[in-house]
């Protein structure tokens, strides 16, 4: 019995692992004068790792240039990850970022190996 029980445990946790959400996305913006993008940007980041769903969540820059963020998110499903979209703060800071981008947003999605 203690080894179905340990079996289903890593069955139900390696399916959990599978179906997460996993993201990183690249983008550079124009160098900023203020620091509305960026008080937007330390506010999504609460936001969204106050959400259901939400397993990781960071924004960060690169040492070398400040102004290229690389986003890593991992989300529990894909359905959090769509919800997470939606959400409006999410939108707005979608907003800000078209104005403010140099280039793309390169968005990659991962899956994790076992």
């Amino acid at each position: 019995m203690k080894y179905v029980m340990l079996f289903l445990f890593v069955f139900i946790i390696s399916n959990f692992v599978n179906a997460q959400k996993i993201v990183l996305a690249q983008v550079e913006i124009n160098q900023q004068n203020d620091n509305t993008f960026f008080t937007l940007t330390k506010n999504l980041i609460i936001l969204t790792r106050a959400e259901k769903g939400c397993v990781d969540f960071s924004i960060n820059i690169k040492s070398k240039n400040p102004n290229e963020l690389v986003i890593f998110e991992i989300f529990a499903d894909d359905n959090a990850f769509k919800n997470h979209l939606k959400q409006p703060y999410v939108i707005e800071w979608f907003k800000m970022l078209n104005k403010l981008r140099k280039t793309e947003l390169s968005v990659i999605e991962l899956k994790t190996l076992n």
